[in-house]
This record gives structure tokens, sequence and C-alpha cells, in this order.
């Protein structure tokens, strides 16, 4: 019975290529229009009745993508103030938060944040890959298009804002997404660096009442070098 309900379960899962092999098929697709659109998200944690709002402001736009910078479910756990305490299914809340944008039907590419349990987050966006199969983690990817590129940066800085089995970011992340963007500058291309939590700052953008600022410091190493044509897009502090 066990390995007839494995079966059956792997029978019934989308035709899902890998994120490698989608981006060289499509790596022209945003430029057939003569022009390049992305919708950004972040910081769902719950909120659905926003996500849908926003989901309905992006039909107004002929959109090539959505990128999204992180916590799609709020995690009870982590949250001072949280919507759903008695929440035991994270799963079936993160794709109730991307479910709306995914039902667009355009790529979504996202980064996990610091709410995000790996297994929960690995488990919510495969099953959103039966509404919109081009629906990918990119958390330690870098995606090359003609036009306009990619560089995730999935998980946090501090592990004191992690559950268990979160994504803590290590030295040799740091490493990889400042190689990539590195090596994208030859392109002369507009580059997105996409994390979830903000460098750290002397504005507002990192900042916590009663705490002080609270951003990472690696990721201002790497914006302060010397690159070019880049986007930086964050969530974390709401």
């Amino acid at each position: 019975l066990a390995a007839f309900g494995l079966k059956t379960w792997l029978a019934d899962q989308p035709d899902v290529q890998p994120l490698d092999q989608w981006v060289a098929e499509h790596r022209t697709d945003f430029q057939e229009d003569g022009g390049i659109v992305f919708g950004i998200v972040s910081d769902i944690e719950g909120h659905l009745d926003n996500a849908r709002a926003a989901a309905r402001a992006f039909e107004n736009y002929a959109l090539d993508a959505i990128l999204v910078a992180g916590d799609t479910y709020e995690n009870e756990a982590l949250r001072r103030n949280p919507l759903f305490p008695e929440s035991h299914d994270n799963v079936q809340e993160l794709v109730a938060g991307l479910r709306p944008f995914a039902a667009l039907n355009v790529p979504i590419f996202v980064v996990q944040g610091n709410h995000e349990e790996t297994a929960v987050f690995q488990e919510g966006l495969q099953e959103l890959q039966s509404v919109n199969a081009a629906v990918f983690d990119i958390s330690a990817a870098t995606l090359d298009f003609s036009g306009v590129n990619m560089v995730g940066l999935g998980g946090y800085h501090d592990w004191r804002f992690l559950p268990r089995s979160g994504r803590l970011l290590l030295e040799e992340d740091y490493a990889r997404a400042a190689a990539s963007l590195r090596s994208l500058q030859e392109q002369d291309e507009p580059t997105f660096f996409i994390t979830h939590g903000p460098p750290r700052a002397t504005s507002p953008i990192d900042y916590v009442p009663g705490i002080g600022h609270v951003g990472d410091e690696n990721l201002t190493s790497i914006l302060s070098s010397n690159l070019r044509n880049l986007v930086h897009l964050h969530g974390h502090i709401h």
C-alpha cells in the first residue's frame, strides 16, 4: 500500500523543468515585446487579502515575471503579533499567499526568507507548480536572461531570527553571490540582486525602533563595491 501510494503521488506531480533548463529555453522571452516589467512582492506573512489585492493590481500590467523576496508565510513562532496563532499548516498558508500570483501565469522567482523552514518552503513551492509550472526557488541561483539578469541570495544572516530548519547565510553564500554579480558585469545589463534582509545602513531601510539598525554587513560590503547596473530588492523590514 505504501508503494502504491508513493507511485500514485509521484504520478500526480506536475512535470516541472529544472530551473537551469527552463532559463535556457526561455532566455529571450522577456524582450519579446520590447520592454521588461517585473512585479515585486515581499513579506506576505499570512496577509492573504493584501496578496489578492496585489495580484489584482498586477493584472493591469503586462508582467514578464514576479519576484518574491521571502517570508511567504507568517510562521507564528517568529512573529511578535501573529495573525493565526493557532496555525499548524504553514505549507497551505504559503500556498494560499502565493496562489493569486501563480494564477497570473507568469514566471515566479522566490527567495527564502527568515520565516521559512526549508522543508515547508520547498513543499509549498512544489504544490504551487501544479498551478503554475514556472514557480522557482532562486535562493542560490544565478539567472542569465537576454536583457536582464537575476542573482538570488535567500536566507538570513542572524540565526536568532530563524526557525531551527531555516536557511542561515554562510560565507560561501555571500562569496557565490558576489562572484555571480561580478561575472555578469561584462554583459552591461541590469542585474536584480534579490535577498530577504536589507544591508546594514544608516537610513530607515534596516531600522527597528527600540533596537536600531539590524541589516546585513556582508550585503553592505557587496553593494559598496564597484558593481554597475545593479538593482537590490529586499524585504524583511515592514
